[in-house]
């Protein structure tokens, strides 16, 4: 914990060092900006606002000093509890007051001079604001968000209103993002590339590879307001994720009052999900919680065809694996903020989510010799019981000064997870004429019991500069400690159960990371500039239990960071970013015992991987034409220590999939998006990413490289027309694809849904059909000096879901109130959850 210590020291103390200037200021939060030269700051503004129909004071309303030279703002503040706003420091000069507050109109004070001849003091009485809303009574959509944002450092894609995905989850929801892909076991990847790391509300869950799947399966579609996806991150975020950040962002409502929805969809193939959502707020306090609840029966097939060149012969095996799989998930949710004063805010937030999965296979196993065909016929058949429980809770405080783009702010965050499975495996022996045989094999158990405990610990400063600049710096700190306690063994027919001692294991793992970040950015006329760095050390040690073993592995790093941006003529935006990144192994990857669930298909981690770096560049071209968006980017990356799974094939027939650093790898890539609206009601979105990727893998073995190219596009349509009726299609295909031992087929799959409004816009009816023409499968090529192998997979993709979801509640406009402080799960922009 010292590294902790002393990182938050010193950025207390540049913090309070920049607050105390920030002090000098007025008590209502004036600013300093720029003006005339340098005339003396002396001048004071000071006023009231009130609503001009109640005459009550307004709160939180905006107030702008512009200087007439130039009509930049160069003061602002906001008002208090009573409507008093008071600006100290004012350089003389000639200035424009301006006081905005949504959903009111305007009011300016077109000139007001501050002269050391006449007065530098103004008193401007009260301000009345007209409200330019009569009545709300309903939240009313008027004009629709783009589907895609450009910004700075990364796309924002605007999901609410994406109907293919209702009664899905956020893995449904991530399908229909350019550049992300979802294969069929929920893996999720960026651009070609699995190394991404998913964020909810900015903040990690605490969950990595089959977990993380797990957690985002939970989360209804229909609680998701936006995904950002952010493929050349500043020094600003955590560097891990190799292609960049998705970050999932939660809905929140706004608004004042009691709101709610409630959600149900029932699925063919007996699977249906619900939710229900809660918010109040006052002046003071908001309060939001959520319950959602999923039940998921879904089949599975696959096959798998391999030649095994051993040294003394060569024989065949053919595996035909057929599953069902039933999940059941509870999700709840709740999160509080406390407006301490106007500047300051409180909040905490917390999750607990529970899944309960029935796994039952049977996998037939025929092995073939040249001369004998037919030697060994069995089947294998496995039902386990897996338990998953996971919470996180995070702590929150905010502090601003005079504006919400200039605070500090500070988190601590716990998140655990655990997980206990429980495995049977029987085998059955039959002759080559497929007659049982009386062979008695013991039933075999394993337990698998594992934990992921994650501690962090950030504060954050940000200050607006002159000329739209950004002053950022921050530390943070990630203390994580997981375990896998496995244990196997057999059952005699007397219910005695024997430990297999060379399968049992225990694994542990720490990583400590401690960094600190600053980035920078301003315009220079056309051209906008970003940059900072990132220093970082990392702390990992490795134990075997069983064996009394350890291995470690600090290291320091440093990820620079730059973003240039030039607007050009006719809405056109081009940027050039570069950023250094890492993905660190995780624990499968590193844990060396075997798993064994299937005998002839082992799959075993290496304690000795390395973590892999990526230098990433990329180019962009914007252009927004009215509301319609085109969007093409050129991205390089050059990765060293790659990991890679590599499989090999023993002399007894039995294949081991492992982990291991390539010298390195290359990828060169091309994305095309495009947004447009035709008409009044019809929109479409579509997208393509072409990449190659070559891969030097000459270090594990000598002709272990590859260069591979592949594409996939992705089209989402979408018409609205008279009495609220919706529907959209989409549609998703990745070209065959070359890896480093072997190919991957291309596949195809899409979505229908149409969707009515009823009740004045309160209720929902939607119906859906989920791989409309059940293509979601797809096939695969591997081949090494001992084996050749093909395989095929497919999992229940296509079901029709009927869903219904209703709001209750009344929102009332906020009366000179502005709303503070995160929404308690992780966002900055106010409110609880508005599950619409």
């Amino acid at each position: 914990m010292k590294p902790t210590i002393a990182l938050f020291s010193a950025f207390l103390l540049l913090f309070l060092g920049t607050s105390a200037q920030d002090r000098q200021g007025p008590p209502g939060g004036g600013r300093k900006g720029g003006g005339p030269g340098n005339a003396p700051e002396i001048g004071v503004v000071y006023g009231r606002v009130l609503d001009d129909a109640t005459g009550d004071a307004m709160e939180f309303v905006t107030v702008s000093l512009e200087h007439l030279r130039d009509s930049s703002a160069v003061y602002g503040t906001i008002t208090d509890r009573k409507g008093y706003f008071k600006v100290e420091k004012i350089k003389v000069g000639p200035y424009r007051v301006r006081f905005n507050y949504m959903g009111y109109a305007e009011q300016t004070v077109p000139q007001l001079r501050l002269s050391p001849r006449e007065s530098v003091e103004a008193d401007l009485g009260d301000i009345r604001m007209q409200s330019s809303i009569s009545e709300l009574g309903v939240a009313e959509v008027v004009e629709e968000k783009r589907f895609m944002e450009v910004q700075m450092d990364k796309k924002v894609y605007n999901v609410a209103e994406n109907i293919t995905t209702t009664g899905g989850s956020a893995n449904e929801v991530l399908e229909n993002i350019p550049s992300v892909e979802v294969d069929i076991d929920g893996q999720i990847s960026l651009r070609g590339s699995s190394n991404v790391t998913v964020l909810i509300d900015g903040k990690p869950s605490g969950l990595t590879g089959g977990d993380r799947d797990a957690l985002l399966d939970q989360i209804p579609a229909n609680l998701i307001d936006q995904v950002e996806v952010i493929t050349n991150p500043s020094a600003k975020y955590d560097p891990d994720g190799m292609a960049g950040i998705i970050n999932i962002v939660l809905k929140k409502n706004k608004l004042e009052g009691f709101y709610g929805n409630t959600q149900l969809t029932l699925g063919t193939g007996d699977n249906y999900d619900g939710s229900v959502g809660l918010n109040w707020r006052n002046s003071k306090v908001n309060v939001s919680t959520s319950y959602s609840f999923r039940y998921n029966d879904r089949f599975s097939r696959s096959t798998t065809f391999r030649d095994n060149r051993l040294e003394a012969d060569t024989n065949r095996l053919d595996q035909v694996a057929n599953g069902d799989r039933i999940g059941t998930s509870h999700t709840a949710r709740i999160g509080a903020d406390w407006s301490l004063t106007p500047s300051r805010t409180l909040s905490f937030s917390g999750t607990a989510g529970f899944r309960d999965q029935d796994n039952n296979e049977l996998v037939e196993f025929n092995i073939f010799e040249p001369d004998a065909g037919l030697v060994e016929n069995y089947n294998r058949r496995t039902a386990s019981i897996n338990d998953r429980f996971n919470y996180d809770f995070n702590l929150g405080y905010r502090e601003e000064f005079g504006s919400r783009e200039h605070f500090f702010k500070a988190d601590a965050f716990y998140s655990r997870f655990s997980g206990l499975s429980d495995s049977e495996f029987g085998q059955q022996f039959f002759d080559p004429d497929g007659l049982q045989l009386d062979s008695i094999i013991p039933l075999e158990l394993t337990t698998n019991d594992n934990f992921t405990n994650v501690w962090t610990f950030q504060a954050d400063y940000e200050r607006p500069l002159e000329h739209e600049g950004r002053f950022e710096a921050g530390v943070k700190s990630i203390l994580r400690d997981m375990g896998t306690d496995f244990f196997a063994g057999f059952q005699e027919q007397d219910g005695t159960v024997l430990p297999d001692s060379g399968r049992i294991n225990d694994f542990e793992y720490e990583e400590d990371i401690h960094s600190a970040y600053a980035t920078w950015g301003r315009k220079f006329g056309d051209w906008g500039v970003q940059t900072g760095g990132r220093l970082e050390q990392a702390f990992t040690t490795s134990r075997l239990v069983t064996t009394g073993e350890t291995f470690e592995n600090d290291y320091l790093s440093f990820f620079p960071s730059a973003n240039l941006s030039y607007d050009l003529a006719d809405d056109h935006i081009l940027q050039l970013s570069y950023s250094r990144r890492i993905n660190r192994p995780r624990t499968r990857q590193l844990n060396p015992f075997p798993n064994f669930n299937d005998p002839l298909n082992l799959r075993r981690g290496n304690p000795f991987l390395l973590p892999e770096y990526t230098n990433s560049y990329e180019l962009g071209w914007t252009k927004y034409i009215k509301r319609n968006t085109l969007n093409a980017s050129v991205y390089y990356r050059d990765v060293s220590n790659v990991i890679r799974r590599i499989k090999t094939v023993d002399n007894e027939g039995v294949s081991t999939t492992t982990y291991e650093n390539i010298a390195g790898a290359e990828t060169w890539g091309l994305e095309l998006i495009a947004s447009w609206r035709i008409g009044q009601g019809f929109n479409v979105n579509a997208s393509a990413n072409f990449f190659r990727t070559v891969s030097d893998g000459s270090n594990i073995e000598s002709d272990l490289n590859a260069d591979a190219f592949g594409w996939s596009s992705r089209v989402r349509a979408s018409y609205k027309w008279g009495n609220n009726w919706e529907a959209q299609v989409s549609g998703f295909y990745r070209a065959p694809m070359e890896i480093l031992q072997g190919e991957f087929s291309g596949f195809f799959f899409g979505d229908v849904a149409v969707q009515k409004r009823i009740w004045d816009g309160k209720g929902t009816i939607g119906l859906r059909l989920r791989d409309a023409l059940d293509t979601r499968e797809f096939e695969f090529t591997t081949f090494g000096p001992t084996f050749y192998q093909e395989g095929y997979r497919k999992r229940e993709s296509q079901n029709l879901y009927l869903s219904f979801s209703y709001r209750f509640g009344k929102l009332e406009e906020r009366s000179g109130r502005r709303g503070r402080g995160s929404s308690g799960f992780g966002g900055d922009d106010g409110g609880g959850m508005e599950i619409d």
